[in-house]
């Protein structure tokens, strides 16, 4: 992988940062631990049924490794990564839905005034 691509993405998250600090947000609004879980987690199960662990930590040491490596383990790794995508939008979709539900059953009638 490139060295600059990591660059870019820690000048994205800089900016997304700053630009919510400025608008007067608050940061802990976007930081959420239960969202982490519902987004992450299934789709860490979900690629831990398909792949073992050892092949996972294999893929990513062959993404981040400038050195050649076997064409079927690029394969591999491809299917994986792609797979994982996958789950993770998977996982994204439902927790928005979860947290949908959870706003709407929450939410009180104003108090008349």
């Amino acid at each position: 992988m490139k060295k600059i691509y990591f660059l870019m993405v820690v000048v994205f998250l800089v900016l997304c940062v700053l630009g919510i600090v400025s608008s007067g947000a608050s940061l802990a609004w976007f930081l959420s631990i239960p969202s982490f879980i519902i987004v992450v987690g299934p789709g860490l199960v979900l690629s831990l049924s398909n792949f073992a662990p050892s092949e996972i930590f294999r893929y990513y040491r062959i993404g981040f490794s400038p050195k050649q490596a076997h064409k079927a383990d690029l394969e591999n790794g491809i299917l994986y990564f792609t797979a994982f995508q996958r789950y993770l939008v998977i996982s994204g979709v439902i927790g928005t839905f979860l947290g949908l539900i959870i706003v709407l059953a929450t939410v009180t009638e104003p108090a008349p005034m």
